[in-house]
């Protein structure tokens, strides 16, 4: 049995337009990721993506696919706070998400962009969209 995409809704949720504008390449990206290691790194077999692939221990490739489904979601939150940063029709809501103060008294804005620096700091990097 192979993994299967989830069918998402980007209707009734928050943030509906922005996340319709924006997510389309990062839930493929997830999708494509979830399947290499569902179907592949996590049974100890070969299954390419993105330049990456299985590791040599089920713990080391359950903790590559671990930190690069975290970067995904990073740059996707980025990314729909580019774009709301450069729409006329800014979601004051997100935006305020987006300054929100937390660890360290960082914005979550500073926290992924962080986040993502010290992904490729260790080596996994990569570009969505």
């Amino acid at each position: 049995m192979s993994w299967s995409a989830p069918s998402r809704n980007l209707e009734s949720v928050e943030f509906a337009a922005l996340r319709r504008a924006v997510e389309t390449p990062f839930h493929r990206a997830h999708d494509e990721l979830t399947a290499a290691y569902y179907d592949g790194w996590r049974h100890g077999r070969s299954a390419p993506w993105r330049g990456y692939d299985v590791q040599a221990t089920p713990e080391q490739s359950r903790a590559l696919f671990d930190e690069l489904h975290g970067l995904i979601d990073c740059l996707r939150m980025l990314a729909l706070d580019a774009r709301n940063t450069a729409t006329d029709d800014r979601d004051a809501k997100f935006a305020a998400v987006m300054a929100e103060s937390g660890e360290g008294g960082r914005s979550r804005r500073e926290r992924l962009r962080a986040h993502v620096s010290a992904c490729r700091a260790r080596g996994p990097d990569l570009e969505v969209g």
